[in-house]
């Protein structure tokens, strides 16, 4: 997770159904994560791992129970959703920018409004079948399939503007 201003919001819900936390990602904005993230650091129940690439991404993303992205921000494009769920990692995000779109509610994940959803969305993970989340993320973001849909607009995109 890259701080910004939402990192709280999985710790709120994190500290609610008492469960861990495990924070990674680059500190974007040090006065938000010295002020709000890092009161909440206990280094057992909240940790944060700094930021984290290659393999122990990939473990991280893989053993975990979901991933929660409470953004606040309308991103175009949500890349850490992408890439928990092609590690069949379901995830719990707020309905703002991509997540409507990536997440498709029961099948890889759930989405809500505020964090107090987001509460109950988590507790209906044990619904999701994880090799579906990964099954759902390699039909729709496969590198063929894409390299066609982006074929097909560019043409669409010459086309108009021929006219």
């Amino acid at each position: 997770m890259v701080f910004r201003e939402h990192a709280h919001l999985a710790i709120e819900v994190a500290r609610a159904l008492k469960q861990p936390l495990k924070l990674a990602g680059p500190v974007v904005d040090r006065r938000y994560f010295t002020h709000h993230i890092a009161p909440a650091i206990d280094g057992s129940r909240i940790q944060y791992l700094g930021p984290v690439q290659g393999v122990e991404k990939i473990n991280l993303l893989q053993y975990a129970k979901e991933v929660l992205f409470p953004t606040l921000q309308e991103e175009a494009f949500g890349l850490v959703m992408i890439e928990a769920m092609a590690c069949g990692t379901p995830v719990v995000g707020l309905r703002r920018g991509a997540v409507p779109e990536i997440i498709n509610p029961g099948v890889n994940g759930f989405y809500g409004d505020d964090a107090a959803e987001l509460l109950t969305l988590v507790q209906c993970l044990d619904k999701i079948n994880r090799f579906q989340v990964r099954q759902s993320i390699q039909e729709r973001f496969n590198h063929q399939r894409m390299g066609k849909e982006y074929l097909a607009l560019y043409r669409r995109l010459l086309e108009d503007s021929s006219e």
